[in-house]
């Protein structure tokens, strides 16, 4: 009797043990790493690319609304700028609020564009209201690139060397040449 039970127990846990591999087999499947989140620049680029794909089909308000959302986003994710709970002018500076400091410089190369999107979307352009949807798509990509740059590398200041001395003014070297 002692002989079956041993069997019977090496066969389960032979049993357990394929069990268990199989299990992990399959967590290990299912289980990915989640990437790095893409870089704020390339997707404000493929949003107004597809924007510029979109714009025939859609109205001057639609069109300057997705235009300001997609950099109002890139500029939250860029800079930090809670800019798309703000107007365009607290964005760029020309109102502040109490509570915020004043806007990055990468800011002002938006003004054009936030501008023109603003008097489309609430009526302040032209009475035809006629889109020119390529030169401000054109000029977004232009400043989302301007801002994405990366800023030039600072140089640190030179400090004089404590073991350099300095010279001596004209009517003192008079003196010691004459000693």
């Amino acid at each position: 009797m002692p002989l079956i039970w041993w069997v019977a127990a090496s066969v389960l846990a032979g049993l357990l043990l394929v069990g268990l591999f199989l299990w992990m087999r399959s967590v290990g499947r299912r289980l990915t790493l989640p990437g790095l989140p893409p870089q704020p620049e390339k997707l404000a680029v493929r949003a107004l690319e597809s924007l510029r794909q979109a714009a025939p089909k859609l109205g001057a308000e639609a069109f300057a609304a997705q235009l300001s959302e997609i950099l109002r986003t890139f500029l939250h994710r860029q800079t930090g700028v809670l800019a798309r709970f703000a107007t365009s002018p607290e964005i760029l500076g020309d109102r502040p609020r109490a509570d915020q400091p004043p806007p990055p410089p990468v800011i002002a190369a938006f003004r054009e564009v936030l501008t023109a999107s603003d008097a489309l979307k609430y009526g302040q352009g032209s009475a035809d209201r006629t889109v020119k949807t390529d030169a401000l798509i054109d000029s977004a990509l232009v400043a989302v690139r301007a801002a994405a740059a990366p800023p030039p590398p600072i140089s640190p200041p030179t400090l004089p060397c404590m073991n350099e001395v300095p010279p001596l003014p004209a009517a003192a070297a008079a003196a010691d040449s004459r000693n």
